[in-house]
């Protein structure tokens, strides 16, 4: 069997070891790390390239690319002394692909093509629930034709950084206690959001934060999946960050 790379997998990890070494040094990411500051223009770098995008349809302004290359690229990234941890664009738009609304998709991939950065932060975790999502106490309720989320999330990745959120929460009234959970398109942005960074050991470009939501409006287009498929979705999510 050869394990030999393809001319294009070779001219790739070139091209990605040339725009790193050449504009992005690891002294850029090591005072990112010790100042908290997220590396957006190696973001925005790496979107300008495409290799933000790789595995991504071109429909969505992607490059197509199978597994083993998308993890040479990673690979490539992490050599050079950059944060390939950041790099979960393709996480977000599949996600959405298969279980989001068009304007959701649509959003999620103009926001990565502009910028580098993935769309969302997924915000399932609370101080009772990890990866126990049955557990979560985070609601949402109806009220004149809104629907609101209250509720507390921790230990949320990117909270700060992303525009978007993806919100799991347990309708207060389900007909059904197997579907009473739902996960919400939220612009991180919205009033009654407080989002407050934890303190870390590492990792200090990219925030973890807790999430405070208090009377969130949100609109009923903004549920991101039908309620029967939020189990799916989550672990499909999951999948994509290993």
């Amino acid at each position: 069997m050869d394990f030999s790379l393809t001319e294009e997998q070779e001219l790739l990890l070139a091209s990605i070891r040339e725009l790193i070494t050449s504009n992005f040094p690891e002294e850029y990411f090591r005072t990112c790390d010790q100042t908290g500051t997220y590396p957006r223009e190696f973001m925005q770098a790496l979107a300008e390239n495409g290799i933000s995008m790789l595995g991504v349809p071109e429909e969505f302004g992607g490059i197509p690319a199978d597994y083993v290359t998308q993890m040479l690229a990673l690979m490539e990234i992490s050599k050079c002394g950059a944060p390939a941890f950041l790099i979960t664009n393709g996480q977000c738009i599949h996600s959405m692909r298969r279980f989001g609304s068009a304007e959701q998709l649509r959003k999620t991939a103009e926001s990565t093509l502009a910028t580098g950065d993935p769309a969302y932060a997924l915000a399932l975790t609370e101080p009772g629930a990890g990866s126990d999502n049955n557990s979560a106490t985070t609601t949402w309720t109806r009220k004149n034709g809104k629907v609101y989320l209250n509720g507390q999330k921790t230990f949320i990745t990117g909270a700060k950084e992303y525009p978007y959120m993806l919100v799991l929460a347990r309708d207060t009234e389900p007909k059904d206690p197997k579907k009473a959970f739902t996960l919400w398109w939220v612009d991180s942005n919205k009033p009654g959001i407080k989002i407050n960074p934890l303190h870390k050991i590492g990792w200090h470009m990219l925030s973890t934060c807790e999430v405070y939501l208090d009377n969130v409006e949100v609109d009923e287009s903004d549920r991101s999946v039908k309620k029967a498929w939020v189990s799916s979705m989550s672990c499909t999510i999951l999948k994509w960050s290993v």
